[in-house]
């Protein structure tokens, strides 16, 4: 009774999927993912996988502190673009300056993500293209912040993104009354 009318905003299409069929063969062998075999198991994403989903033609923002990406995991990951939000550059993974462990979380989140090294690690969308920004200093707890992820989200969407991957918070400046969709920027 509160609604006075809906308006479409956009319409759209689904993605085709690009399906992979090697995968069909080795789903059920534990093996194969290694120690993510379980979780993957349990959020039905072997099943996925059978059914060939592994990420083809989605692209995935992922917003966070940043990220090591020499790491064996990401040998074989489709990184479209990468910027660093906060030195405003395309250097992702730690700078002179940065604190030790500034790119460790962001590292963590693409490989629960995107991950991939047989007999070890499996992400859910191991062949996913991934677009990545940095846009959280673990230095600091600062209003500017949220200009970064906001910078970082239009980024993300000007490049096609998909979906968005963030685990980043900003409750140090607001109260709960705060995130109501009017106060708080993100």
């Amino acid at each position: 009774p509160f609604v006075k009318n809906i308006d479409p905003v956009l319409s759209g299409k689904r993605k085709e999927i690009e399906f992979i069929s090697q995968l069909r063969k080795t789903h059920s062998d534990p093996n194969f993912y290694g120690n993510s075999f379980n979780q993957l198991n349990q959020i039905n994403v072997i099943q996925l996988h059978e059914s060939g989903y592994t990420g083809n033609n989605v692209r995935i923002l992922v917003l966070d502190s940043g990220f090591y990406l020499d790491h064996e995991v990401f040998d074989s990951l489709n990184i479209i673009a990468a910027y660093d939000f906060i030195n405003q550059d395309t250097i992702v993974s730690n700078e002179v300056g940065d604190p030790a462990n500034q790119h460790n979380h962001g590292t963590q989140v693409l490989s629960i993500l995107g991950g991939r090294k047989d007999g070890t690690l499996y992400g859910p969308a191991f062949n996913a293209g991934y677009l990545l920004a940095k846009t959280e200093d673990i230095s600091l707890e600062e209003p500017i912040e949220e200009d970064y992820y906001v910078a970082g989200l239009e980024w993300g969407e000007s490049l096609g993104a998909d979906i968005v991957s963030s685990s980043i918070g900003y409750i140090d400046w607001y109260s709960q009354g705060d995130m109501d969709g009017l106060n708080a920027i993100v």
